[in-house]
């Protein structure tokens, strides 16, 4: 197998762990819409920094169960969150350029239910989910349920 086939496929396996995380993470919280930052992001997937192309992947590792995705950046290259949604973006939904809480404020009185999400290690992730699916632990008290809205 070649490097970048290794490096794609390891992506790929991380990715639908993460988002696994979100779909539980979303329907405990009753939203269609999550915001992940990039430092939760990079965090969770153990890395400092990523080619462009890691989001693209994220994208299409996710759009099964997130069929609308954007990734917003900053003045320079580097994106700062992005959205995954089941539902469709909003018209306009990226044309201004808005804080992270400001934008979800924007999406909800659209009628998007969306928020923010807090990702846990890897690790902890995995853990709740095999707790969850052994029915060692309930859904409510695994970290997908621990949000607190606005």
């Amino acid at each position: 197998m070649a490097a970048d086939e290794f490096y794609r496929n390891s992506a790929r396996r991380i990715h639908r762990t993460l988002g696994a995380y979100l779909v539980q993470w979303a329907w405990m919280n009753g939203v269609d819409c999550v915001a992940v930052r990039r430092s939760a992001y990079l965090r969770f997937v153990g890395i400092k920094t990523m080619q462009e192309k890691r989001i693209e992947w994220l994208k299409d590792d996710l759009r099964s169960v997130f069929p609308h995705s954007a990734a917003l950046y900053l003045k320079g290259k580097k994106w700062s969150t992005i959205w995954f949604s089941r539902l469709p973006f909003p018209p306009g939904f990226a044309a201004e350029r808005l804080t992270v809480d400001r934008r979800l404020q924007e999406l909800r009185q659209r009628g998007l239910r969306a928020d923010s999400v807090t990702i846990p290690t890897e690790r902890i992730v995995i853990e709740a989910m095999a707790r969850v699916a052994t029915g060692i632990e309930d859904f409510g008290d695994a970290p997908w349920a621990k949000a607190t809205h606005p």
